[in-house]
Order: structure tokens, then C-alpha cells, then sequence
């Protein structure tokens, strides 16, 4: 898109910064928890840094905001489908539209604010997870390594034969990358729990088996100690898992067993978007570079319920001669 430039880049890593600190740590707003009236007396001027990041987001995304608002109107007066681009931004448009309080939502600042919150999230678990996945897959043991990489090479290669390389069919298709990532995923997840509710109900709620949480309790699930118990999961950690299964999953494909994208309705949507992203990134790494395999990998680093890979151990990567 047209929008996106240095200037307005910039803006995004800006916003990305100001949220985790130079070791990868999420800064806590110490305002959450201050007295309200001192809260929407400084609040404002703590903010500006971010609205600053916001508006310059905004100079080069509104012109293309308002291209798209004329279309989704012009298409509602005459009840037609709107021909928008299929995105991010053009979901985020007709959500703010039918939004109840679309006098405030309809707004291409408000509009600009929302892709950058998504932004931020996505950029922070895509790159964790990604990095995570590259560790995986050079520290297995010598001689799987070399088969895995050349097993993946012509998986790739085999299906971009088929005329459609690196679309979304193309990435449906590369099942032994899809299990090495489901893997991934499955033995380092981002955090050590997951599936984080709050009791809402007044009174509490209890359990079928009795126990009993009060009214306003924090609930969480620890998915990486039970994905990675042997009883669930046997043999530690095998990339070729989803392969050998008969069921095949997906690494878009949630169960009980499997929480990383959560469950039910509140199942994490954008999990498509991150499945076809490993694989655009890894694709592109396997076909231009060689990985030089690590004997041990690099230990994860434990930031409160987070578990992030190291952020600073080095790889070696050699361009490829094809």
C-alpha cells in the first residue's frame, strides 16, 4: 500500500517500543492501578508520545482510510457488497462501521489507532514464536537436522511446481512444515499459562467438582506443562508428530490438547494469518540460506508467565549457491 513508508514505519516500531523495554520486557502502566481522579489528570500528558506515534501513523494511512470508508458507504446506500481490498485494514473499517457506537469507531484516527494495537500484538508473537521455531528446528540432533532441512526443501519446491507459490493454497499444502511448526508451538508456547478468564459471575462460581472461585478471580490453564507431559505428548519433542498422526492436525486446529490459540469462541481468529506468516518467513530462509545446526539450544528466558526465547544469541546463516 501506498501508506506505508519510512516515516509511518517508523511510527509502528515506536509504538512496539514503547510497550517492551530493550530486553523484550512488557512495561507494566503503573496508571492501571492509581487513583482515578490522578489518573485523567496525568494520563493525557503520559500519552503523548504514543498519540504523537498515532498521528504520524495517521498523515500517511487516512487518505486510504477515507478511499475505503467512500466505497463501503457508496455500497451501503445502494444495499451492494463493498469491493474493498482483502485486509486487516478493510476488516477493521467495516467492523468499526457496524460497530453500536460507530459515531466514535467510524473515525480514521480511531481507525489508525486500532492497526496499530493489532500491529503491536501481532509483530510481539509472530517474532517470538518465529524465533522459537528457527531454535527448534537447527538444534535438532545431527543427521535429523540435514533430512529435516532437505525433507523441507523439496516439500517446498514439489508445491511451488504446482504454478501457485506463496499463496494462501500453496501454504495449505506444506504439511512437514506445518507439523514442525505445530510442534514449535506445542513444546514453547509463548507463555507458561494461557486460557486467562476472570470470574464474573456474581457469587462466584463453582466447579463440577466443587471447588468454588470467588467473584473477580484470574483463571489460567498451564498449557506448557501439560503439552509438554509425556503422557499427552510421548518422545519429547518430534517434528514430524502431525505427520505421523492419523488425524493429521493443523497448526490452526485447536483442542483441549493443543490451548496455544486458545478454545471455543474466544479461540485467537488471527491464527490463519500466523500460520501462513512462519511459513512465508521460513520458506524465504530454507531457499535462500543454509542453517549452521547448534549442538544444544538456547535456553528460554522466563519473564513472568512469559517464556521468550533468547534475544541475544547468535545464529549463522550462509547464503545458498543454487
Amino acid at each position: 500500500m501506498d501508506m506505508v513508508n519510512e516515516e509511518m514505519t517508523a511510527a509502528l516500531k515506536d509504538v512496539v517500543s514503547a510497550q517492551v523495554d530493550t530486553n523484550g520486557i512488557a512495561r507494566i502502566n503503573m496508571w492501571d492501578t492509581a487513583n482515578r481522579i490522578l489518573s485523567r489528570l496525568l494520563l493525557p500528558l503520559m500519552c503523548r508520545p504514543l498519540m504523537r506515534c498515532i498521528k504520524t501513523a495517521a498523515k500517511h494511512a487516512t487518505p486510504v482510510i477515507k478511499e475505503r470508508m467512500a466505497i463501503l458507504d457508496a455500497a451501503d446506500e445502494k444495499g451492494l457488497e463493498p469491493e474493498l481490498p482483502n485486509d486487516m485494514l478493510s476488516a477493521i473499517i467495516v467492523a468499526a462501521k457496524k460497530d453500536s457506537k460507530s459515531e466514535n469507531e467510524y473515525d480514521p484516527l480511531v481507525i489508525v489507532a486500532r492497526m496499530m494495537v493489532l500491529n503491536f500484538v501481532q509483530s510481539y508473537t509472530n517474532l517470538v514464536t518465529m524465533t522459537n521455531l528457527v531454535y527448534d528446528l537447527i538444534s535438532l540432533p545431527e543427521g535429523d537436522f540435514e533430512t529435516m532441512v532437505e525433507d523441507l526443501r523439496a516439500e517446498i519446491q514439489r508445491e511451488m511446481d504446482k504454478g501457485d507459490g506463496y499463496s494462501h493454497g500453496f501454504f495449505q499444502r506444506l504439511d512437514l512444515m506445518d507439523s514442525l511448526i505445530r510442534e514449535s508451538i506445542r513444546y514453547n508456547p509463548i507463555g507458561e499459562t494461557g486460557l486467562e478468564r476472570a470470574v464474573g459471575k456474581k457469587g462466584g462460581f463453582t466447579f463440577s467438582n466443587g471447588i468454588h472461585v470467588p467473584q473477580g478471580a484470574l483463571l489460567a490453564a498451564p498449557i506448557k506443562v501439560y503439552q509438554r507431559d509425556e503422557a499427552a505428548y510421548p518422545g519429547g519433542f518430534n517434528p514430524r508428530r502431525s505427520m505421523e498422526d492419523p488425524e493429521h492436525p493443523k497448526v490452526t486446529d485447536i483442542s483441549p490438547s493443543f490451548l496455544n490459540f486458545g478454545l471455543g469462541r474466544g479461540a485467537c481468529p488471527g491464527r490463519w494469518f500466523t500460520s501462513n506468516l512462519l511459513k512465508l518467513v521460513l520458506t524465504h530462509l530454507l531457499l535462500d540460506y543454509d542453517f549452521v545446526r547448534l549442538d544444544k539450544r538456547p535456553e528460554n528466558v522466563r519473564k513472568v508467565t512469559l517464556d521468550e526465547p533468547c534475544g541475544r544469541f547468535l545464529i549463522t546463516l550462509k547464503k545458498r549457491k543454487v
